[in-house]
């Protein structure tokens, strides 16, 4: 969508947004695999929001990793 989820004019501005405002739709458009890891990492409670390890083992986002991997021939720098 190529724009910021939050927007201020200072740090304290963009928090307050972040706590505060609610998140504009995202288009129908979008993959809804994308749709719905986007949505998980703006969850404004960050204890509900997936690690960096949960978002690699979604099968959408490893099979890209894999794919990387295989194409740059880097298996031993990534593991």
């Amino acid at each position: 969508m190529f724009k910021k989820p939050f927007e201020g004019n200072n740090v304290t501005s963009v928090f307050n947004a972040i706590i505060n405002q609610k998140l504009e739709p995202i288009p129908d458009t979008v993959d809804t695999d994308v749709k719905m890891l986007i949505l998980e990492m703006l969850e404004k409670d960050p204890n509900e929001r997936p690690s960096i390890w949960d978002i690699s083992n979604r099968p959408f986002i490893n099979s890209r990793i894999n794919k990387l991997i295989e194409e740059k021939n880097c298996a031993d720098q990534v593991m």
